[in-house]
This record gives structure tokens, C-alpha cells and sequence, in this order.
């Protein structure tokens, strides 16, 4: 029998600002996020980030772990590394955050996520 490959609702993408913050590149395409000490103009001072298992190898051996995964406020960013992704169901937006949004923040997540 084939295993079915993980639903992406086992993810919550949930929005981050980049001031409350220590992510500097994108998980998926692996370009900068922000540069130390640099918070870049709205609509770019916002990211999504999960947990995400990420392996790597240190001093010769495969390790891996479950910690925060950080991602461009991108559609095409996060379906590269989770072809799953369902906006609807898997992106969190609380209203504090829709609270602080301006209207460019508002514009990218429609154009990006139609929401």
C-alpha cells in the first residue's frame, strides 16, 4: 500500500512580523528575509512561519529536527516546499494582525492568497 504523503493541515502557517523576530532567509527559496538589524518597508515586514522537520548534515552525519521554518509573504514560496499548502485551512491570521495591517499588507495577502 502507498503511503499517502502528509496533509499540509498538519501545519499552521501563522504570520510573523519581522520586528518580533530573528528570521533572515527564506526556507523555500533560501533569499533573504531581512538583513540583521534591518526591517525592510511594508508589505515586506511580514512573514508565515510553521514548524517544520529540517534535515542537515553536521560533522559528517544526517541530523534532523522539528523547529520553526520561516517563509516570504509568497504564495509560490510556500507551495515550492509544500505543494499542499490550502490557504483556507492552513494559514492563520489573528485578529491582532488584521488589526495592524496597512493597506499594502492588505493588498499582497489578497493578491498572493486571494483572502
Amino acid at each position: 500500500m502507498k503511503e499517502e504523503p502528509k496533509s499540509s493541515a498538519t501545519h499552521k502557517y501563522k504570520l510573523k512580523w519581522l520586528k518580533d523576530t530573528e528570521a533572515f532567509k527564506c526556507y523555500s527559496c533560501d533569499s533573504t528575509i531581512q538583513v540583521p538589524g534591518e526591517i525592510p518597508d511594508l508589505p515586506n515586514d511580514v512573514i508565515e512561519s510553521t514548524n517544520e522537520y529540517k534535515s542537515f548534515v553536521k560533522d559528517g552525519k544526517l541530523q534532523v529536527h522539528f523547529r520553526p521554518t520561516h517563509y516570504h509573504l509568497r504564495a509560490a514560496c510556500i507551495t515550492a516546499k509544500n505543494p499542499e499548502f490550502d490557504t483556507s485551512n492552513d494559514m492563520l491570521i489573528t485578529e491582532n494582525d488584521k488589526r495592524s495591517f496597512k493597506e499594502p499588507h492588505k493588498c499582497l495577502i489578497y493578491g498572493e492568497f486571494k483572502l
